[in-house]
């Protein structure tokens, strides 16, 4: 089940070529990012009450968008039920309503200031900014032996109300000691 998902992870990512006896193609990091971003929200599930069946996923991507134009061919792709709806808000307060948030530059974004009062509302956020699971986010990507791998902190997802898929769970790393 294991190889299952990472193979499609990385199909879904472009890592494979088309033809050819399978060569690899260079993918960048920002487009891996941007697949596990996809696949995150088909791992986990929100409470009914934040995402009613058939209502959008929202994803949000606060700060400098490393994806561009890639991030909004997702707006052709669903999660079971969901369709996903891609959005770019400037400032912490328009984040209301958001289901899966990417954020550079955590401190820039105020995110120490306010990531208490952001735990209350279900939003699962990910960075890849070094110390992102202290200060807000519940995903924090980090490359481990040239590998774009995740830290994931499963006691703070159960606390925002999200429902975790052991897959993920056992994909991530565990949260790096304090």
């Amino acid at each position: 089940m294991r190889l299952r998902l990472w193979r499609r992870l990385a199909l879904w990512a472009g890592l494979m070529a088309c033809g050819g006896a399978g060569a690899i193609q260079a993918v960048s990091e920002e487009r891996l990012k941007l697949a596990y971003l996809f696949n995150f929200a088909q791992f986990i599930e929100w409470p009914a009450e934040l995402m009613p069946p058939g209502s959008p996923l929202r994803l949000c991507l606060l700060g400098a968008d490393p994806f561009g134009v890639e991030a909004d061919a997702l707006t052709a792709r669903r999660v079971r039920s969901h369709p996903i709806v891609v959005l770019r808000p400037t400032r912490i307060s328009e984040l209301q309503g958001c289901h899966l948030v990417y954020v550079s530059n955590l401190d820039a974004q105020g995110f120490s200031r306010n990531h208490e009062a952001l735990r209350r509302t279900g939003m699962l956020v990910v960075s890849g900014d070094e110390g992102a699971l202290r200060r807000g986010a519940t995903i924090q990507f980090v490359v481990q032996d040239k590998r774009l791998r995740w830290h994931l902190d499963h006691e703070q997802a159960r606390n925002l109300g999200l429902t975790v898929s052991v897959k993920l769970v056992e994909l991530s790393l565990p949260p790096p000691a304090p």
